[in-house]
């Protein structure tokens, strides 16, 4: 391999590092707050609003975002969350989002899972979830593997 062309490669390889570690990070800050949130108290709380609109992302094409809200007491403290799991609210059609929020009428009265640290974070699903964990490694792979790659191109 020539010796300009192994130099691109190798820098190709550190940017595939560079974004395997910032997968790495958000998806480590996520994989702490699911694993840390299986141990949080509950509290019971009400949806006061729940309904799907549609937002534009590029020119022409939009996803679905919800507009979701519970009300939940800690300490004789109201406080209002929009999550109901780590996930963004966000959904890739109308349908989804509607089945994600079926479960979530106004009016109805619901779980809600709080930091006792911070009260107003808060969740309605708690614990691991695959897609988290899976984003989480995808970005180890990559980190791991551009950098030993990128070492690898830089002897040959």
């Amino acid at each position: 391999m020539q010796t300009t062309s192994r130099g691109i490669f190798s820098y190709l390889l550190l940017f595939v590092a560079f974004l395997g570690l910032i997968f790495l990070g958000v998806g480590g800050l996520s994989l702490w707050e699911e694993i840390s949130s299986a141990k949080w108290p509950s509290v019971g709380g009400i949806v006061i609003q729940s309904e799907i609109k549609r937002w534009p992302r590029k020119k022409s094409d939009y996803d679905y975002r919800a507009q979701f809200l519970y009300q939940y007491q800690v300490e004789q403290r109201t406080y209002a969350s929009d999550r109901i799991s780590t996930d963004r609210n966000r959904f890739k059609s109308k349908m989804a989002g509607e089945e994600a929020l079926a479960e979530y009428p106004v009016g109805k009265a619901v779980v809600v899972f709080y930091n006792p640290d911070h009260p107003e974070k808060a969740l309605l699903k708690t614990g691991l979830r695959f897609g988290t964990l899976a984003k989480t490694c995808l970005g180890a792979f990559l980190f791991l593997g551009g950098i030993a790659f990128s070492r690898i191109i830089k002897r040959l």
